[in-house]
């Protein structure tokens, strides 16, 4: 009895894990928003590129897939004032979940966390 059972915890596992998976493949190309201190940000990822803009300039970034719900990003270039990264930062994020064109994640900067919401703006 007890094998059965873990074998369909095992199935269902995977089929979730695999199910995350497929649908991190949203954020891998395309213009996406999020908000930041009352302001919406326009990202856009094409290959290995990720560009910010903001209201008062832009973030160009190196984007690097870890696997497939997870990337790092390294900055080349800033031209935001007062921006807290320059050139040379490391930030890494994990896509937590996608519902529809929603893509929830966490953050990481220098031992730093936090959640956020990505909007994906086209197909």
């Amino acid at each position: 009895m007890l094998p059965r059972v873990l074998l369909f915890l095992i199935t269902i596992f995977s089929a979730f894990a695999f199910t995350i998976a497929d649908n991190c493949n949203i954020m891998h190309e395309g213009k996406f928003s999020y908000m930041a201190d009352d302001e919406e940000i326009v990202v856009v990822i094409h290959d290995t590129s990720l560009t910010e803009y903001h209201k008062k300039g832009t973030i160009k970034t190196k984007l690097e897939w870890v696997n497939s719900c997870e990337y790092n990003i390294t900055v080349l270039r800033v031209n935001v004032p007062s921006f807290p990264m320059g050139p040379g930062d490391e930030m890494n994020v994990k896509i937590r979940r996608v519902e529809g064109r929603e893509i929830y994640y966490t953050a990481t900067v220098k031992a730093v966390s936090w959640d956020g919401k990505f909007t994906k703006l086209d197909d």
